[in-house]
């Protein structure tokens, strides 16, 4: 199973919109635990995300982990950046909005529990930031500023 933060960190990491070849987030990604700070780090082994834009306003997210298990997770979402709610395969009710090219905020809403994730490219591009508030869509834990930091692959 899937940490929710981690569905968040991929939801926010689903952006593009403005120029696709130019735009920072559509990208290959890879966590880098050291500079990230979450509660359970086994959920995040060797985490990856890949987003590619498939329309002037939307990405489609791939993330990869191993999971506590030790085995291999692949999910796919598209995340639309219209600040309308749209439903992913697994329920989440997703909203999304772009209010520039090196941030994104969005909301996210399953089994009665909410989160919000923003993210942040840096300014050279080179690393993308999550900050994850709320709780675990699928568990109900308590998220307080998660942050989860991802290099460009």
């Amino acid at each position: 199973m899937r940490p929710t933060s981690l569905c968040s960190c991929a939801l926010l990491l689903l952006l593009t919109t403005m120029g696709w070849a130019a735009d920072p987030f559509v990208v290959n990604w890879k966590f880098n635990p050291q500079k990230s700070k979450v509660e359970r780090p086994e959920n995040f082994k060797d985490y990856r995300q890949r987003i590619v834009a498939v329309a002037p306003n939307s990405v489609e997210l791939t993330e990869t982990r191993i999971g506590p298990d030790g085995k291999l997770q692949s999910i796919v979402n598209t995340i639309i950046f219209d600040g309308k709610e749209h439903t992913w395969q697994d329920g989440t009710h997703v909203t999304y909005v772009r209010p520039d090219e090196s941030h994104i905020h969005g909301t996210l809403q399953k089994n009665g529990h909410n989160q919000i994730v923003d993210a942040e490219i840096s300014n050279d591009g080179k690393v993308l930031t999550l900050r994850v508030n709320g709780s675990g869509l699928n568990t109900g834990r308590a998220i307080h500023n998660e942050l989860e930091v991802f290099d460009r692959e």
